[in-house]
């Protein structure tokens, strides 16, 4: 992340001096720049940089309520887990601009909905958190907007309050209804496979599980490109379900598998170093535990 900040830092100087400090141009250029510093966990620059672009836009003499409100969702993600009420006031006020803008029921408001159910979810509040992805699910479903991406996250809000059952039945929609968008065997089905298996091992429904993981990594390698990539993390999820099992062979195998892919990117996964050394622990095989311990803080 350091060359990607240097270089939207340029970008910035560049900007300021070619179009003005206040230029509207400048504001997404601001936004880049303070997520990669926000990357970086330098969040007081972060924090300047999404003021100083939300005051752009507002000044501007055509204000995009879209810009704003998304400009003060990502003020509202930084301030999320140090200062909830604050955050809070952002979250409920970028709805409120989307709502104004385009009215309560318009599909461009789903997302700033599943941003606040989600922020209230966090906090526990999930009497307050559901309606929110009620809401947004029938605005979705409406709207033809992005119903199985309300699904996801609405499953997602009963896996983490450990009601499997109901969210079984949502990761289930949301498979189905992006096999009838794009079909069986389209890459954005892999997902929700992996969703549902990782719901089903929640269930100890271990077979079941490993039928959608090997579903999934079968559609990821298929097509060109993004295949070798995401299949890392199917790969992982099946070495996981094995090592729940304590079939520690198998769960190697895959773990091993996942390994010899990531190591070919620029910053190999270091989780997958870990997790082979827990194995190898398992197995009394110390030194390699070691050798693995080793290569993940390199």
């Amino acid at each position: 992340y350091d060359t990607a900040a240097r270089f939207a830092n340029r970008v910035v100087t560049v900007q300021e001096k070619a179009l003005g400090l206040d230029h509207l141009e400048l504001a997404p250029s601001l936004q880049h720049l303070a997520y990669l510093l926000l990357l970086r966990r330098q969040t007081d620059e972060a924090e300047k940089l999404y003021k100083r672009a939300i005051e752009i836009r507002q000044k501007s003499l055509s204000p995009q309520p879209w810009d704003i409100a998304r400009n003060l969702n990502q003020l509202a993600d930084l301030y999320a887990f140090q200062r909830p009420d604050e955050a809070e006031e952002l979250y409920r006020q970028s709805l409120s601009i989307m709502e104004k803008s385009y009215g309560l029921n318009h599909v461009n408001v789903v997302n700033f909905l599943l941003d606040l159910a989600k922020f209230y979810q966090t906090k526990r509040r999930f009497d307050v958190a559901e309606p929110l992805y009620i809401r947004a699910l029938e605005i979705a479903e409406k709207t033809k907007g992005p119903a199985a991406h309300v699904l996801r996250d609405y499953a997602y809000f009963y896996d983490g309050k450990g009601q499997y059952d109901k969210a079984e039945s949502l990761h289930r929609r949301a498979l189905k209804k992006l096999e009838d968008e794009y079909g069986k065997e389209d890459f954005r089905v892999a997902e929700p496979c992996r969703n549902l298996g990782k719901n089903l091992v929640s269930q100890k429904r271990y077979s079941e599980a490993e039928e959608m993981f090997l579903r999934a990594r079968a559609i990821l390698e298929k097509p060109p490109g993004i295949a070798r990539s995401n299949v890392v993390y199917v790969l992982t999820d099946l070495a996981n379900l094995h090592r729940y099992r304590q079939q520690y062979d198998t769960s190697m195998m895959y773990y091993k598998e996942a390994l010899s892919i990531s190591e070919k990117a620029p910053r190999p996964d270091a989780a997958l170093y870990i997790q082979i050394g827990q194995i190898y622990e398992k197995q009394n095989r110390i030194e390699d535990a070691e050798t693995m311990y080793l290569q993940a803080i390199q």
